[in-house]
């Protein structure tokens, strides 16, 4: 699990870089783990976050994603609404 781990963040920091290279944002308190035990893989902090705080931004062009009939990689405006 060790080994694991370490590839899972190695992965991670590298999405990081490319998100962040490419216009968007990701605090660095934060960090990915997995829960071997049961099976379950999220984002936890690694350092207190004050509440309200922006953790991750991706721009829409780098955001992947299907419409209609999944043979679009664009999601049209109203598809993903905040």
């Amino acid at each position: 699990p060790a080994k694991a781990a370490e590839e899972e963040n190695e992965r991670f920091n590298t999405l990081s870089n490319w998100i962040q290279t490419n216009g968007g944002r990701v605090d660095n308190r934060i960090q990915l783990t997995t829960n071997h035990d049961i099976g379950v893989r999220g984002i936890v902090a690694s350092h207190d976050i004050p509440a309200n705080t922006e953790l991750m931004f991706c721009p829409w062009k780098l955001v992947l994603g299907t419409q209609g009939d999944g043979t679009s990689n664009l999601l049209a405006g109203g598809n993903c609404d905040i």
